[in-house]
């Protein structure tokens, strides 16, 4: 299994144990990064030209494609490492700040689940399109961070994710940084931590810097817990709804889950969702999906006979067909 590298500095408390001595080195795969994508790819794939022209459900649909095409196309890997695909460097200005916007989205969204175990994070764009959160500003103007998540324990936390092709990591996490010390609090409380996640791809590896500063206190934040929880899982539902097709209850390799088959750029994978949690989203029991041991779902992510599956903490579940 190939390696990326981070370096993680300024965390405190309870995840003072995350900030690193130096460059340090975790393993990643890009059936990890679907997964990632999954959830937090960039919202503008979803155009509301397409919502108009072909429903929700199946611009939703196009969207994981999409997204999914991102890692599939730009990534390589293999037992030597993982690094920027030369086609990357093909891509005209434009497409490549596109590129690099997820593939920064996409390693955020793994390094809040390997390094702080969040399993719900998500964009602050999807949670807008719902009225699911509001922002009151204290002092000052400024952008949102990208993405927010919620632990187990209820705590909140922010990030904001950036990436890059070029070597500006120390410019980008300073201005990532300005951008999640703008939130004073969320739903009352100050979040757990602000990261700074700032990533860096080149022909050789694929290099992370994340950093946690403190709070300038400038944005209260108001999320609906139960619209967040339903955003996050409406993907899976919506790519069953997009091509006609129930979710299908397997039971397999010790897995008890709900999914449906995708044939994204090339790539058959088998898109799904604990049992558990299924069932407790399709009753709407929204406040009980956090009382869900996650250690089940951490125990398999880290088995490594199940090199076909990739298990995140949130239950989502993406399995290579072909493998």
């Amino acid at each position: 299994m190939p390696y990326i590298y981070y370096q993680a500095r300024e965390y405190k408390n309870h995840y003072y144990h995350i900030n690193s001595n130096g460059i340090q080195n975790i393993r990643c795969r890009k059936l990890d990064l679907y997964r990632a994508m999954i959830t937090v790819g960039n919202p503008s794939f979803i155009s509301k030209q397409k919502i108009r022209n072909f429903g929700l459900a199946r611009a939703i649909y196009s969207s994981i494609i999409e997204k999914v095409g991102v890692i599939w196309e730009n990534i390589e890997s293999d037992r030597n490492g993982m690094r920027l695909h030369p086609i990357y460097h093909t891509y005209v200005s434009d497409k490549k700040r596109i590129v690099s916007y997820n593939l920064g989205m996409a390693f955020a969204k793994f390094y809040a689940e390997k390094l702080l175990n969040i399993p719900n994070l998500i964009h602050v764009e999807n949670l807008k399109n719902l009225n699911a959160i509001n922002f009151h500003q204290t002092t000052g103007r400024g952008r949102e961070p990208d993405l927010v998540g919620q632990c187990t324990n209820g705590n909140w936390h922010v990030f904001e994710a950036k990436g890059m092709s070029k070597n500006n990591l120390n410019t980008q996490v300073l201005s990532a940084k300005q951008q999640v010390q703008r939130v004073a609090s969320i739903e009352g409380a100050v979040p757990d931590t602000l990261n700074a996640c700032a990533t860096y791809f080149n022909n050789r590896r694929i290099l992370t810097y994340l950093e946690d500063p403190k709070s300038k206190d400038k944005k209260i934040i108001h999320i609906n817990r139960e619209k967040f929880l339903e955003n996050f899982y409406k993907p899976i539902f919506l790519i069953s709804e997009a091509v006609d097709k129930q979710l299908k209850l397997r039971k397999e390799d010790g897995l008890n889950y709900y999914s449906i088959d995708l044939d994204a750029k090339g790539l058959n994978l088998r898109i799904g969702l604990d049992e558990e949690i299924h069932d407790l989203i399709m009753q709407k029991e929204f406040n009980t999906i956090s009382s869900i041991s996650k250690q089940k779902f951490k125990r398999h992510s880290d088995d490594t006979i199940r090199e076909n599956y990739s298990i995140g903490l949130d239950g989502i579940v993406v399995k290579y067909m072909d493998y």
